[in-house]
């Protein structure tokens, strides 16, 4: 029973950036990076990057969240916070795969930080677009089960956006990110104890029922 409760039911692929920017770069924006910060995190290092242009920036996300499937139904989450002038856009995230763009996005960001969830299935409002250098409204072609498992299936791109507004005022905009979690298909190796785990799972809630 202890060697069991020892691993996780749930494989998930993070970044906390405590030491560096863990091999994430930077698109859209020019020749800007982001920028490892070894302070100011949730709650300490972090990554941000400051919009120069006018072009729909993104953190991009390093080889180890593509290397393999993501899991449908399972979660994207990461800590957000954005400063200068005013966002006007949503929380933005891309995924691409299998030829595919999808993006989903929420409400605007704060300058506190705060934690952004986003579901990988067709319940979640993914919606269809030709890049991800595109405005996420409710006029896009919502994404089915089937387009949104092509994409988790061979993913090629993982995005947070960094970009929240026009860049009209010359107002300095940064965007930092924080503890990214992504929920991908368990290796072969692992699955054996992902399926034990479920089973126990099974066997306790079975006991509770009959006491």
């Amino acid at each position: 029973m202890f060697l069991l409760g020892s691993f996780s039911c749930a494989q998930t692929v993070t970044s906390q950036f405590n030491s560096d920017l863990e091999g994430w770069t930077g698109v859209n924006n020019g020749a800007t990076t982001p920028v490892w910060n070894a302070a100011g995190g949730n709650p300490d290092g972090h990554a941000s990057m400051v919009d120069l242009n006018s072009g729909w920036s993104y953190f991009v996300a390093p080889s180890q969240y593509l290397s393999q499937d993501l899991l449908y139904g399972g979660l994207i989450s990461f800590d957000l916070r954005h400063t200068g002038e005013a966002p006007t856009y949503g929380v933005q995230v891309a995924l691409q795969g299998g030829g595919i763009t999808i993006l989903n996005a929420l409400l605007v960001p704060q300058t506190d930080w705060q934690s952004w969830n986003f579901v990988m299935a067709d319940t979640d409002n993914w919606r269809v677009y030709s890049d991800i250098s595109q405005n996420y409204t409710p006029a896009g072609t919502l994404a089915t089960q089937s387009q949104i498992e092509t994409v988790l299936a061979s993913p090629t791109g993982f995005f947070i956006l960094a970009d929240y507004n026009d860049f009209t005022t010359g107002v300095q905009d940064v965007t930092y990110i924080d503890n990214v979690r992504v929920d991908v298909v368990p290796e072969p190796a692992t699955l054996t104890v992902v399926g034990l785990c479920t089973a126990m799972l099974s066997m306790r809630k079975k006991k509770t029922l009959i006491k």
